[in-house]
């Protein structure tokens, strides 16, 4: 049986830190995702997440909706994304009026033809979160539904305009 994010926020709330763990695996794909599709790296994604982790299990007593974690937790990632696109915007900029070889660039990340990952990244937050679930963790619609605490005809309705919406991105891409 899978406990509803409802269930894990008020066992994190009475001090279970493993409940707070298995929220950060049910999470950490769909954040990813999110933080990717707004930061240029993985690496720099994967630092984005961690700070809204970090941040959620602080203020996770300030959550009104404990059944609404995944939607105030992916704000969460989205705010952190900005954040850490704004503050490396600023050193590359503080670089260049430095002297700094701004010339250098990282090495690119190697991309399969077709990024599915990256296509999925550019879903919006709850399409991400269900097409995540689904086909990166390999759950099923009944236990999205439970996870997330919509019908699941909402869960259904979701991941079908997901697929409508990266039919044309793929297609394009390859």
């Amino acid at each position: 049986m899978v406990d509803s994010d409802e269930d894990l926020v008020w066992r994190v709330r009475r001090g279970e830190r493993n409940a707070f763990s298995l929220l950060v695996e049910r999470y950490e794909q769909p954040a990813l995702l999110v933080a990717r599709g707004i930061l240029p790296s993985w690496h720099d994604a994967a630092d984005a997440v961690q700070d809204a982790f970090v941040t959620a299990y602080v203020q996770i007593n300030r959550l009104w909706s404990p059944h609404k974690f995944g939607a105030w937790f992916l704000r969460s990632v989205r705010r952190q994304a900005l954040w850490h696109r704004r503050r490396r915007v600023v050193r590359e900029r503080h670089m260049v009026s430095a002297g700094t070889d701004a010339a250098y660039e990282a090495p690119k990340e190697i991309v399969a033809p077709v990024d599915v990952v990256s296509i999925i990244a550019r879903l919006p937050e709850q399409e991400c979160v269900v097409v995540t679930m689904r086909h990166l963790q390999e759950m099923s619609v009944m236990e999205i539904a439970r996870v997330t605490g919509r019908p699941v005809g909402t869960v259904t309705k979701q991941l079908s305009r997901a697929y409508a919406r990266m039919r044309p991105w793929l297609e394009s891409e390859g």
